[in-house]
C-alpha cells in the first residue's frame, strides 16, 4: 500500500519558526544581511569531515562522489547476463530466432521477401522467395505414401465399378472416407471436389497430390467443408486446398488432429475452428497457408491448438466491417476452460482488427511475425496481439510490426515479452494512439494488467512506446525509442504510467534505454515507479510539442492523487526543458546524473531537476551539470539534498537565470536542506532563495556570480539557517555572504495532462 510522506510545514508554522529564529539570531532576514549576520552559526572553519562537499557518505562510512556509482556491476542502460557479464539493453544479436537477423541497433528483423506473395504462395521466416505451400510431384498420386489399406480418389473416374483401388478410384472423397479402415490414407488425385466431408468414429489421413491441383469446395449446405468429430482422434489432412461457401475445417471432440501443407482460402466463414463442445479437442497445424478466409483465420474455443511454420493472412471482415481476426483464442463453448494456443515460426499478417486475440485463454508465441494488421470498418483497431479478460500471453523472439492503434494490448491479463521487437505501430483513424505496448485494468472488475518485458526493443511507435494504465509493468533491459506524436496530436511519450478508476499503476524499470522520444521520456501520474540503472536521453521537442522532458513524476491535477518514485543509478541527459520534473510526488533520487538539459523550443527552461509543490523529495549523491537556466529548482516544495554536486549552470536561451539551485515560495512555502553538497560555476547565483527556508551544513558554493542570493517573495522573507561547515568564494575558502540584488525569481511549471 502506498503511504504518502508528510507534507512540508504550512505557512503558519514557518512564520512561527521565523519569529523564533530571529530571536535566536539563527536566520537571515528579508534585507541583505551583513557579513556577521550571514556567517552567524557557520562556526568559522568547519570541523574535519570524513567526506568533502559533493560526496555522499555511504552506510559503511565510505565516501562516494556525486553521480553514478563507480562500483556498479553494469553501466546504466545495461543488464547483467546469466554469466555475470554486462549486455546493453535490447535484443542481443545472438538471441534472434532462426529466420531472423540482428539489425545492429538492439533489435531483430525477420528474413522474408520484400514483396507480398501471390495467392497460394507463402514464405516462412528465413525464406527470401515465395513458394507454393506444397510442391506438386509428378504422377496421379504424386508422392503420397500408399499401402494396402490406401483408398484412392479421382474426380475424373466416373465408371460405376469404383471400389477405391488405384485402378478404380472413388470419384468422391466422402465415399473413400466411408470405405477406409481406421488410420488409413485417402489418396486424392487432381480435381475440384464440391462436397462437405464428415470424419466421425474413426481417423483417416486425407492426402492430396498438392494444394494447387486438389481442392475441397464446401457446398454451403454444412457449416464447414471438412468436419472432424468424436472418434476421429489422430486424423490428418495434408497437401490439399479447402475453399467454398462455408468454414474450412471444423473439429470438436477429436484430439491429435494434424493439418499439414494445406491451403485454406476464400471461405465465407472462418478458416479453421476448433472447439470443445463435443469433448476434448486438440490440433496441430504445420506448413499451411490460411488466406482470405472470413471473420477469423483460426479460432480455438476451450481447445489446444498449435500453429507451426504456417501463415495466416488477409482475413476478411464481415458485412459490418468487424472481425477479420487472424487467430482467436477463447473460453470453451459450454465450459470455462480457456483455449491454449501455441504459435511457432509463423507469419500473421494483413488481417483486420486483431492479428491475434485471446479472451480467457492462453497464447504462447515464439519466433513469429505479426504485422500489418488493418483497422476494422470503424477505423478503430488494428491491434497486433491482444489479450484480455484473464488471459495469458508469452511472447518470445518475435516481431510485432506495422499494426494499428496498439502493437501488443494486455487488458486485465498477464503477459511476458522476451527478446522481441514491437515497432512501427501506426495510429488508427478513429482513436489515434499508435502505442507499442499498452496494458490496462478492467474498470468493472478492478483486475489489473500485469506485464513483464525483458531484453526487447520498442521503437518508432506513436503516442506512447509503453502505456501502463491502472496496471503493473516490469521492464528490464528494454530499449524504448523514437516514439512520435500521434495523428490526433497525442505526444510521443516513451513510457506513460498512470492510475485508472482509483487504481494506482506501478512501474519497475531496470537497465533500460529510453531515447529520442517526443515530449517526455518517462511520465508517471498518480502512480508508483522504481527506476534503476536506466538511461533517458535526447527527449525531443518539436513545433507541435515544444518540450522534451526526460522524466516527469507528478500528481493527478484533477483528483490530487500523488505519485511516488525511487530513482537510482540512472542517467538523464540532453533533455529539452526539464531533465527530471517532480510535481506532487514523494520522490527519492540516489547516485544519479542529470546533465546537459537545454531550453525548450521557445528558449525557456533548461532545468536539470524541478521539484515543485506539493512534492517531498530526497536527492542523495546526485550530479547535476551543464543545465541551462537552473540546476535544481525547488518551488513550493520540500527538498533534502545530501552529497549533491551542481555545476556549470548557464542562462537559458533567452539569456536569463543561470542559478545552480533556486528555492522559491512559489504556490506555497518552500524548504531546502543542503548537507555536504557543492555548487560551483553558476552563471548567476550558486543558490537563490526567494522567500523560502534554506538550511546549510558542510556545503560549498564556489565561483558563481553570487554564492548566496536572498530575496523576499510574495510577502515572505528569505531565511538561511547555517548549521556549520559551509564555505563560499572562488576558491571556496570564505564565510558565506548573502547578496540581495532584486533578481528575477523562478516560476512554477504546470502539470501535464494524462495520456488519453
Amino acid at each position: 500500500m502506498h503511504l504518502p510522506l508528510p507534507l512540508f510545514p504550512q505557512l503558519a508554522v514557518l512564520a512561527a519558526l521565523s519569529a523564533l529564529s530571529a530571536a535566536l539570531g539563527l536566520f537571515g532576514c528579508s534585507e541583505a544581511p551583513g557579513p556577521d549576520a550571514a556567517a552567524a552559526g557557520s562556526g568559522g572553519s568547519p570541523p574535519a569531515a570524513a567526506c568533502v562537499a559533493g560526496e555522499l557518505t555511504l552506510e559503511d562510512g565510505a565516501c562516494a562522489p556525486a553521480g553514478l556509482p563507480a562500483d556498479a556491476p553494469c553501466q546504466p542502460g545495461e543488464i547483467v547476463t546469466g554469466d555475470g557479464a554486462c549486455a546493453p539493453a535490447g535484443v542481443a544479436p545472438g538471441a534472434c530466432a532462426e529466420g531472423f537477423a540482428a539489425d545492429g541497433v538492439a533489435g531483430c528483423t525477420p528474413i522474408l521477401p520484400t514483396r507480398a506473395c501471390s495467392a497460394g504462395h507463402f514464405a516462412l521466416p528465413g525464406e527470401v522467395t515465395c513458394r507454393p505451400v506444397t510442391p506438386c510431384a509428378p504422377g496421379t498420386w504424386g508422392d503420397i505414401p500408399v499401402d494396402a489399406q490406401t483408398e484412392f480418389v479421382d474426380a475424373s473416374y466416373d465408371a460405376p465399378d469404383a471400389d477405391g483401388s488405384s485402378e478404380r478410384p472413388f470419384p468422391t472423397i466422402q465415399a473413400a472416407i466411408a470405405a477406409a479402415e481406421d488410420g488409413a490414407i485417402v489418396a486424392i488425385a487432381a480435381g475440384s471436389y464440391t462436397e462437405d466431408l464428415d470424419i466421425t468414429g474413426k481417423s483417416v489421413r486425407l492426402w492430396g497430390r498438392c494444394p494447387e491441383l486438389v481442392e475441397v469446395v464446401g457446398s454451403g449446405a454444412e457449416v464447414q467443408a471438412v468436419l472432424v468429430r468424436p472418434g476421429a482422434d489422430g486424423t490428418e489432412v495434408r497437401a490439399l486446398a479447402i475453399t467454398g461457401a462455408a468454414a474450412g475445417v471444423g473439429l470438436s471432440g477429436a484430439e491429435d488432429v494434424h493439418i499439414d501443407g494445406v491451403w485454406i482460402h476464400d471461405t465465407t466463414d472462418r478458416g479453421i475452428a476448433a472447439q470443445d463442445d463435443l469433448g476434448p479437442t486438440s490440433l496441430l497445424v504445420t506448413g499451411s497457408l490460411l488466406e482470405r478466409t472470413s471473420k477469423y483465420g483460426l479460432t480455438a474455443a476451450g481447445s489446444k491448438v498449435s500453429l507451426e511454420w504456417s501463415v495466416i493472412r488477409g482475413t476478411r471482415s464481415n458485412a459490418q466491417g468487424r472481425m477479420g481476426v487472424g487467430i482467436m483464442a477463447m473460453a470453451g463453448v459450454d465450459s470455462d476452460a480457456g483455449a491454449v494456443v501455441t504459435v511457432r515460426s509463423a507469419v500473421i499478417e494483413d488481417n483486420h482488427e486483431f492479428g491475434v486475440l485471446a479472451e480467457g485463454a492462453a497464447v504462447d508465441m515464439e519466433a513469429s511475425v505479426v504485422r500489418g494488421t488493418l483497422e476494422d470498418g470503424e477505423q478503430s483497431w488494428g491491434v497486433g496481439v491482444g489479450v484480455q479478460r484473464s488471459s495469458m500471453l508469452t511472447l518470445r523472439t518475435s516481431v510485432i510490426d506495422r499494426n494499428h492503434a496498439i502493437g501488443v494490448f494486455v487488458a486485465s491479463s498477464v503477459a511476458t515479452v522476451e527478446d522481441s521487437v514491437i515497432r512501427d505501430t501506426q495510429p488508427s483513424a478513429a482513436h489515434g494512439f499508435g502505442r507499442g505496448l499498452s496494458t490496462e485494468m478492467d474498470p468493472q472488475t478492478g483486475q489489473m494488467g500485469d506485464v513483464t518485458v525483458r531484453r526487447s526493443l520498442v521503437e518508432r511507435n506513436h503516442s506512447a512506446g509503453v502505456h501502463v494504465s491502472g496496471s503493473a509493468a516490469l521492464l528490464e533491459g528494454v530499449v524504448i525509442r523514437d516514439t512520435s506524436t500521434s495523428s490526433n496530436g497525442d505526444a510521443g511519450r516513451g513510457i506513460s504510467v498512470q492510475g485508472k478508476a482509483g487504481q494506482r499503476a506501478n512501474l519497475v524499470l531496470r537497465g533500460a534505454l529510453v531515447e529520442r522520444n517526443e515530449e517526455m521520456g518517462i511520465f508517471v501520474l498518480a502512480s508508483d515507479a522504481t527506476i534503476e540503472s536506466t538511461v533517458v536521453r535526447d527527449t525531443l521537442a518539436s513545433a507541435s510539442i515544444p518540450t522534451g522532458w526526460g522524466i516527469n513524476i507528478q500528481h493527478d491535477p484533477e483528483s490530487g492523487v500523488r505519485s511516488s518514485a525511487l530513482i537510482q543509478s540512472s542517467l538523464v541527459e540532453r533533455s529539452a526543458g526539464v531533465g527530471l520534473l517532480l510535481i506532487g510526488a514523494d520522490a527519492t533520487v540516489e547516485r544519479s546524473e542529470i546533465r546537459d538539459t537545454g531550453p525548450d523550443v521557445s528558449g525557456a527552461l533548461g532545468r536539470g531537476i524541478n521539484v515543485q509543490w506539493p512534492t517531498v523529495a530526497s536527492l542523495r549523491g546526485v550530479l547535476v551539470e551543464r543545465s541551462r537556466e537552473m540546476g535544481i529548482a525547488v518551488l513550493g516544495a520540500d527538498a533534502s539534498l545530501e552529497g549533491v554536486l551542481v555545476r556549470d549552470t548557464e542562462p537559458n536561451g533567452d539569456g536569463r537565470f543561470g542559478d545552480g539551485i533556486a528555492v522559491a515560495g512559489e504556490t506555497g512555502p518552500a524548504r531546502a536542506d543542503l548537507v555536504s553538497s557543492r555548487v560551483e560555476s553558476s552563471a548567476r547565483a550558486g543558490l537563490a532563495n526567494f522567500g523560502a527556508l534554506v538550511m546549510l551544513e558542510d556545503s560549498m558554493f564556489a565561483c558563481s556570480g553570487f554564492d548566496l542570493e536572498g530575496e523576499p517573495y510574495l510577502g515572505a522573507a528569505f531565511q538561511f539557517q547555517h548549521r556549520g561547515g559551509t564555505v563560499c568564494g572562488c576558491p571556496a575558502e570564505e564565510e558565506c555572504q548573502v547578496h540581495s540584488g532584486n533578481i528575477e525569481p523562478a516560476k512554477a511549471i504546470g502539470p501535464s495532462p494524462a495520456t488519453p
